[in-house]
């Protein structure tokens, strides 16, 4: 399982940001108000994007680069041998994975 949980660090396009700066619980805000204001509902929908484009890089919808990408370039680990061993033999067995 992938869990992936929003934040703001400064870099993000200029209207979620703006945002952030202006509502201190964003992107964490309870749920209990389902009722959204348009530029609330399209800050999280734009930090949804541009968090999974920075994670998803040159993935190309390939799930084992993905989670290689996000453990070499934003966890900054190697990847284990489990599943190195699993890309190998993705990579010999194109055909075998979704």
């Amino acid at each position: 399982m992938l869990y992936i949980k929003p934040a703001c660090y400064g870099d993000e396009p200029r209207d979620i940001y703006e945002y952030f700066k202006t509502n201190q619980a964003f992107p964490h805000e309870s749920t209990t108000d389902q009722f959204f204001t348009e530029s609330q509902f399209e800050s999280y929908r734009m930090l949804g994007l541009y968090t999974m484009e920075r994670l998803c890089g040159g993935a190309c919808g390939n799930f084992l680069e993905l989670t290689q990408t996000i453990l070499t370039n934003h966890l900054g680990r190697s990847v284990p041998e489990w599943l190195a061993n699993l890309m190998e033999r993705a990579k010999e067995n194109p055909g075998t994975q979704s």
